[in-house]
């Protein structure tokens, strides 16, 4: 069976997303795949159907209500109005995380509030390379686990990230702090439901200049769907600006593009 058996068209803006509409144009089936696991969303009739084609062809094996995917678990909640939404969280993630902190350290993390240090920017390590497999695994994980339900972490995860070249003691300590972040958070959980509408609402802000290896600047933004966060991301701009206020004009450039 391929994607013309169940009549799905492959989306242009994303490979691993298949959909079909019916005759009013509406979706009424989506599916999302991720080498061999996938998830369903549409018509139940519908959906049953597509499943049962896909178990003929492939002996797949299902798991019912989304409870977990790629590490992250999901759980259906109505609100005192009855509106429905999903909690997302991966706290297996995140002490598998603080145990290969510690395994790869011998150190027990601090608690601390925020995941970086405010005003604080990492550089070049000129002195001695430390540990730079151990730092490049957990480098690893922190990503995965930012981009998954994590926003606030992109700023400090990507400062982490642009030194797996060459980890100083300063990148390392600037890592316990993001391992200390997480560890603090006792539920680290995020929020996911129906847009209210479907406008798109975009926050956006630049630091000029603060890479000081580069002199390039870095920008943050996040996108909103009838109020819901849909879309974060914080990045180091592709060319250096030559004031503030280029910064900004090339961080919207960005953020419409995401759009």
């Amino acid at each position: 069976i391929n994607k013309d058996g169940l009549g799905m068209t492959q989306s242009e803006s994303d490979p691993c997303v298949f959909f079909r509409t019916d005759k009013k144009g509406d979706n009424d089936l989506i599916i999302i795949i991720y080498v061999d696991d996938c998830m369903l969303i549409g018509n139940q009739a519908i959906m049953n159907e597509a499943k049962a084609l896909i178990r003929t062809e492939f002996g797949t094996t299902e798991d019912g209500q989304l409870r977990k995917l790629l590490g992250v678990r999901y759980e259906w909640k109505r609100n005192m109005d009855g509106e429905s939404y999903i909690k997302m969280s991966m706290n297996d993630k995140a002490n598998e995380i603080i145990d290969s902190y510690q395994k790869v350290t011998g150190r027990t993390p601090k608690v601390y509030e925020t995941p970086g240090a405010p005003g604080t920017v990492l550089e070049k390590n000129e002195g001695k390379m430390v540990n730079i497999e151990g730092y490049r695994s957990l480098i690893g994980k922190l990503l995965f686990y930012g981009t998954k339900i994590a926003p606030e972490c992109s700023f400090a995860n990507g400062q982490l990230a642009r030194h797996m070249q060459n980890p100083g003691e300063e990148h390392w300590k600037a890592l316990e702090r993001m391992i200390g972040y997480i560890k603090g958070k006792e539920k680290h959980e995020l929020i996911i439901r129906k847009p209210h509408n479907l406008r798109i609402v975009s926050y956006g802000d630049s630091s000029y200049g603060d890479c000081k290896d580069t002199r390039r600047s870095s920008s943050g933004d996040f996108h909103t769907l009838g109020g819901a966060l849909v879309s974060w991301r914080s990045q180091r701009l592709k060319m250096v600006c030559l004031s503030s206020t280029e910064a900004e004009y090339v961080t919207m450039t960005e953020m419409a593009k995401e759009q």
